[in-house]
């Protein structure tokens, strides 16, 4: 993700009212947020929507 785009999210989880549906882990492979999948599908529309990713990245999620 873009670091300005990081930079809001973190905003956003750190000051909104479902901040506690939210973690962050240290995994052996590095830092992992762990969110519902409604926020996830939300995080990666909004590349998408903003013409900051194509929309091979929702494709990659669903296959998950």
């Amino acid at each position: 993700m873009p670091p300005d785009l990081c930079r809001h999210f973190q905003r956003m989880n750190n000051t909104s009212e479902w901040a506690s549906d939210v973690r962050t882990v240290a995994t052996s492979d590095g830092i992992v947020t762990i969110a519902p999948n409604w926020m996830a599908e939300a995080l990666i529309s909004s590349p998408i929507l903003f013409r900051r990713a194509d929309t091979s990245a929702k494709s990659a999620y669903v296959a998950l």
